[in-house]
């Protein structure tokens, strides 16, 4: 008898006892083509079946899309994020790597610090040059490629959004199509090439989309993508977020409602639909947007749906200060000079001038005068509204002359902080440990030393203190960063709870220190002292504008704490796999920056968020009426852009905690509140104002041994899920501030705090009031002494295991939300204190 057994399978499948076939043949109980069909079933199932299912493993990549066009950064690069699926888990030790092709030329296999939980995972980004790019992506096991993934077209190049009325969308006399065949358009799910209609946008003819972007490409040498919002027939009216009123409705009313007071009110769909759209491509995801809009509010057939210039300027002003809000960045907007409908009624001149206004008050750029074009420019030979092809060419090229030579000024001084980091190798060079004290207390043990940093080609001689319990192994390591004008010093609590605690000084000489971080001549700017030397910021310390971020003491700080954390993985009683760090004051702007060292689990910021230079230097208040953005300076762009802290948030890898004071000086309270919005979406993050609190944080917290402890030890803390708060109108006329915790039945207490009018956020009067429960709502009226300036609301949450929670910060002008009625006392502050 033979006997075949197929390892690996189940006894019940890999046997086969070959007499059982010979009986059957010898009993001729089937005849020889059965037998020879028998046998390739046999061998089909036992032999080929296998195999195959070891070859169905897919690896299925969905971050970037094929087509994806990704903004560069001023320095011509930008981050690739890759991510994706796997059809079964993979070994423990497997390795993923991405390579990128340019041509026939392709870059040298890169490891990817990939995240993976179940089948799913989420990759280190890359920094890539401008250009198109075909993306590989391999599983390795033991030097094995197991899975295989590409895609073929990944451009890093200029990205546009285009939104208004037809004439921005696809109602064109003829469809048009990319010529260079490197424009990509983004319908919300994918892309493809950017052949009309234009996916995303209205109608279903031709857009001057595939001429401009040729343009750009030709001109630049890069890959376009669009981003196509535009709806025919719209008003600005119907663009204004959801609620917002005017006096009269424009001609379609589809998009409006009329309120009992005899007021219009946006339904807000176009304006949901346009954030939505861009807001998922985080803070300077895009380069620019174009706006070109205006006939359906100008000289309309019924007079009384026409709008005036005075209220067309300060809707188009509204929609452009509110998405910018609302995406967390300042985007730069183009707008058109739009008006035309047919021959004899060719323009508007108080739209036009409506329009012109927001480029002389600094508010928009110019976009071209597309009412100048008429003739054969137009369909139905000239007697449209809407461009022939000849029309969409050059509407297509108008658009390029006005972008063009502003896109090329961007790059000139911005570098965003991850390329601003790639060459810096904090683990290089020898730390030249010099011991200064070291010595065992209480069972703690307790070091101080100075080690060396390698910073643009010169040394600098930190400053350490270092705790941790005796005979510790495998402790958790924290780093401790101190305030401004501040020195080192461990926190014995975490010490206490088990953590080797790393602290270190940044400030340098002053008074009578013995010892402090020594920085070597060239790069004095490091002393915080000004009778040392001073800080750098947006001037060198001879007064000069920066010409690049490096020249900032800034830098300096940051290189410092990534050597530093380097130094505490190599201190034998820590698990370098579990580190994060706190930032007290000016040691909480310095955080932004850690927290996107892949390194760190975590980081609790106090205080210092950012939003200092420029906007607190500048009272550039949020909520400043009217509110004006004075010229930055060169230093300052440099700054904002890869310096300071806000600049960092989108490329931040640590789970973020940020605790502050309602009156702290660091960047505001509602300024600071609004990098929370531009996270990358799998970073978690969570904040807590203390009510009145300048540089105090007592009431909560308790909040960062709990995130700590969750996101560094990965201990099983409860978080609450980020609480929901807007601000309306009771049915009296009184505002009142509605929240909604995520899960209400875990609640303990949730308190309610106003202020009025005060754009100054450290100078603002805070009030308590009372918040009642309605089902899953807490309550709490915000009486106002005027219905036409700001009322300022949020909430602290608490809930049963003494986590608080804020929300979002709210504000409002009651006389826009509806019919609004004044009937708040003046503040006696003793009695609120």
């Amino acid at each position: 008898m033979i006997k075949i057994m197929i390892v690996g399978l189940p006894e019940a499948w890999s046997v086969w006892h070959f007499s059982n076939l010979l009986f059957l043949r010898s009993a001729k109980k089937i005849c020889d083509r059965c037998v020879s069909f028998l046998f390739a079933v046999i061998f089909a199932f036992v032999f080929v079946a296998p195999l195959a299912s070891l070859h169905a493993s897919e690896l299925m990549l969905s971050m970037p899309l094929d087509y994806q066009v990704i903004q560069r950064a001023s320095d011509g690069k930008a981050a690739v994020h890759i991510a994706g699926t796997l059809s079964e888990k993979i070994m423990n030790d497997s390795v993923i790597e991405a390579r990128l092709m340019v041509g026939a030329s392709e870059t040298a296999w890169q490891k990817l610090d990939a995240n993976i939980e179940g089948r799913s995972f989420r990759a280190q980004r890359i920094d890539v040059a401008g250009g198109w790019h075909r993306l590989e992506v391999r599983v390795s096991q033991v030097g094995q490629e197991t899975l295989h993934a590409v895609v073929e077209h990944v451009g890093i190049g200029e990205v546009f959004v285009v939104a208004g009325q037809s004439n921005s969308a696809n109602h064109g006399e003829e469809k048009c199509t990319s010529q260079t065949g490197r424009v990509a358009s983004f319908d919300g799910l994918t892309w493809q090439i950017a052949n009309d209609p234009q996916p995303g946008a209205s109608g279903n003819g031709g857009s001057f989309i595939p001429f401009f972007g040729d343009a750009v490409v030709e001109t630049c040498d890069l890959p376009v993508g669009i981003v196509a919002c535009g709806i025919g027939a719209t008003s600005i009216r119907e663009w204004l977020p959801k609620g917002s009123t005017f006096p009269n409705p424009p001609t379609i009313e589809s998009r409006i409602e009329k309120l009992d007071s005899g007021q219009w009110a946006s339904k807000g769909d176009a304006y949901a639909m346009f954030i939505k759209r861009i807001k998922p491509f985080g803070v300077h995801g895009f380069r620019a947007v174009l706006w070109h809009q205006g006939e359906s509010d100008a000289n309309q057939q019924d007079p009384t749906r026409t709008l005036s210039g005075n209220l067309y300027r300060e809707y188009l002003e509204k929609l452009i200060r509110d998405s910018r809000r609302d995406i967390g960045w300042e985007a730069p907007w183009f707008v058109a000079q739009v008006s035309y409908h047919v021959p004899g009624d060719e323009a508007s001149p108080d739209i036009r001038s409506a329009q012109a206004s927001l480029w002389k008050d600094g508010i928009a750029l110019e976009g071209p005068d597309s009412d100048a074009m008429k003739g054969d420019l137009r369909e139905r030979g000239g007697q449209g509204v809407h461009f022939s092809a000849k029309g969409l060419r050059e509407h297509g090229a108008q658009w390029a002359e006005k972008i063009v030579p502003w896109v090329k000024l961007q790059g000139r001084t911005q570098i965003s902080p991850t390329s601003l980091w790639q060459d810096y190798d904090p683990d290089k060079g020898d730390f030249k440990e010099e011991i200064i004290k070291q010595e065992m207390q209480n069972g703690i043990f307790h070091r101080d030393s100075y080690v060396s940093a390698y910073v643009l080609g010169e040394e600098i001689r930190v400053y350490c203190r270092y705790s941790v319990k005796a005979g510790a192994t495998k402790a958790p390591g924290l780093i401790v960063v101190h305030g401004w004008m501040g020195s080192p010093n461990t926190d014995r609590k975490f010490v206490d709870d088990g953590w080797a605690v790393m602290a270190h000084d940044y400030c340098g000489k002053t008074g009578d220190r013995q010892h402090f971080t020594k920085y070597p001549d060239a790069l004095r700017h490091g002393n915080m002292d000004a009778k040392v030397a001073g800080p750098v910021r947006s001037k060198t310390l001879d007064g000069e504008f920066i010409t690049d971020p490096k020249q900032t003491s800034d830098y300096l700080w940051y290189a410092i704490q990534r050597r530093v954390l380097s130094y505490l993985e190599q201190q034998k009683e820590v698990d370098r796999t579990r580190l994060g760090a706190t930032g007290y004051s000016y040691g909480g702007t310095l955080m932004w920056n850690l927290a996107t060292d892949p390194r760190v689990k975590a980081v609790v910021a106090y205080f210092g968020i950012g939003y200092n230079d420029y906007y607190r230097d500048q009272q550039v208040w949020l909520y400043n009426v009217p509110y004006l953005e004075p010229a930055k300076s060169p230093g300052e762009e440099i700054i904002l852009a890869s310096i300071a802290p806000e600049a960092h948030v989108p490329f931040i890898t640590a789970a973020t905690l940020f605790l502050n004071g309602s009156n702290d000086h660091h960047g505001g309270h509602e300024r600071g509140l609004e990098s929370f919005k531009n996270f990358p979406r799998d970073v978690p993050w969570s904040f807590a104002i203390q009510v009145r609190g300048h540089h105090d944080t007592d009431k909560i917290e308790q909040n960062t041994k709990f995130w700590l402890e969750k996101h560094v030890l990965g201990k099983d803390h409860t978080w609450p899920e980020h609480p929901q708060s807007e601000i309306r109108l009771d049915a009296d006329g009184v505002p009142e501030l509605v929240v909604t915790p995520a899960s209400p039945d875990t609640v303990r207490t949730v308190e309610i705090f106003y202020a009025l009018k005060n754009p100054v956020s450290f100078s603002r009067s805070w009030r308590d009031t009372p918040s009642v429960r309605q089902g899953p709502h807490w309550i709490g009226k915000m009486p106002v002494l005027n219905i036409d300036d700001y009322v300022f609301g949020y909430a602290n949450i608490t809930d049963d295991t003494t986590i608080v929670r804020s929300t979002d910060f709210n504000a409002a002008i009651p006389a826009k939300l509806g019919s609004a009625k004044a009937t708040g006392k003046p503040f006696d502050k003793n009695s609120d204190q």
